[in-house]
Order: C-alpha cells, then sequence, then structure tokens
C-alpha cells in the first residue's frame, strides 16, 4: 500500500517518531500501534533440513518476539552496524544457538524493528514522566565536527532513573 509516496508503516513510524506538527494525542496513538505490529516468524519451509532430526525446527512466537527484541537491543544499545546481520559468521552464530531462528534482512532490522523499539522505549518514558512530580530536565550540548549544534535533552525522574535521553536536537551552523 502507498500513501502520499510512502508506504503506510513508515508514515505511522514518522507520526510516531519523528514528525513535530502531531499533538501529543496522535503521537501516542500511532506509538501505540508502531509498538503492536506484528513481527509474524517467516513461513514455514515444506522441505525438512538435515538439522531437524536433532534439534526442532519450530518456534514458538513468543520466542521469536523475545529473540527479535533482545537482538534489537543488543545492536543499538552496543552500536553494532546493522550490516552484520547479513555476515555469514553471525548467521552461523545465530543458527548455532537457535537453529529454527530465522534472522530478518537489514533494512528490515534497521527498520520497523528499531522504530517498534523506539515506540516502546518512547513510550514507557512518557508514561513515566506523565506519572512523576518533582522531574528535572537537564540539558548537554556540543558541537560535531561539521559545526552543528547538538544538544541531548534528559529527564531526571524522582524514582532513580536518572539518564534517559528524550529528544537529541541538531541544529543549524554555530
Amino acid at each position: 500500500m502507498e500513501a502520499g509516496g510512502g508506504k503506510v508503516c513508515e508514515m505511522v513510524d514518522h507520526l510516531a517518531l519523528s514528525c513535530q506538527k502531531v499533538s501529543a494525542e496522535t503521537r501516542q496513538i500511532f506509538l501505540q500501534e508502531v509498538r503492536d505490529r506484528n513481527t509474524h516468524p517467516p513461513p514455514k519451509k515444506k522441505q525438512k533440513k538435515i538439522t531437524a532430526s536433532f534439534e526442532s525446527i519450530e518456534i514458538e512466537n513468543s520466542k521469536v518476539k523475545r529473540i527479535n527484541h533482545a537482538l534489537t537491543r543488543l545492536f543499538v544499545c552496543c552500536g553494532i552496524p546493522f550490516s552484520i546481520v547479513s555476515n555469514p559468521f553471525f548467521i552461523d552464530f545465530v543458527k548455532s544457538l537457535c537453529p529454527a531462528y530465522e534472522l530478518p534482512n537489514r533494512v528490515t532490522f534497521a527498520g520497523s524493528w528499531v522504530n517498534q523499539e523506539l515506540a516502546t522505549v518512547t513510550t514507557i518514558i512518557y508514561d513515566e514522566a506523565q506519572s512523576s512530580t518533582n522531574i528535572t530536565l537537564g540539558i548537554d550540548g556540543w558541537a560535531g565536527p561539521n559545526g552543528q549544534s547538538i544538544y541531548a535533552f534528559i529527564l531526571i525522574l524522582p524514582t532513580g532513573n536518572i539518564g534517559k535521553v528524550f529528544r537529541v536536537k541538531i541544529c543549524g551552523d554555530l
């Protein structure tokens, strides 16, 4: 499906995560939609693999979701390039851990999965901030190598959760 030259999921991701012109209520609706987006495991192949004799070739949907979530956090939090997903050594490593798990391509991984994780974290921060009082807003700023000003806004909540980046803003030349 195309909507205004782009895919519907990309528009929903944009409204939930990037668009500055939507209201807070609208953003929450689209954040929830991104969070709830189903990640279906790939269809099963009809021909059995030789490893099927030794290990299960079926994997529960809940386990696929747990693996997807853990894999996304690993790559994002550790700064691992998404191109590693298609590296034969990485594929072999994952298959040795769970032969039935099918890795996504890097476009799916870097796109919708990362957007789902970002929507989840943004919703958690938003909900925590809504139910908190005495919030401290911290700001850190620096200049990038090309002279752009970069600002990170950090919410410090009384629950002890410190250092969550709420929004990073990149401005023009200094």
